[in-house]
């Protein structure tokens, strides 16, 4: 997260792809999320990153917006 928070805006808008694993909270998921160009509702997206496994990361495509779990 110190990291996320450390990068400059103007990267953050650069990255193509978002991979958010399991274990943040809430309130630190919806901040990586809301800095996204995400299609989906920062809710919709939480409760796919919500039922989640250990095996399973949430990928963000800012290009598209698309929200997916992947494997690892």
């Amino acid at each position: 997260m110190h990291i996320w928070k450390s990068l400059n805006a103007s990267f953050k808008t650069q990255v193509a792809t978002i991979i958010i694993f399991k274990g943040y909270s809430k309130e630190n998921f919806s901040y990586i999320f809301r800095q996204t160009a995400a299609n989906s509702s920062g809710t919709v997206a939480y409760y796919l990153y919500l039922g989640m496994d250990k095996k399973q990361v949430l990928k963000i495509d800012n290009l598209t917006g698309d929200v997916n779990v992947i494997k690892k």
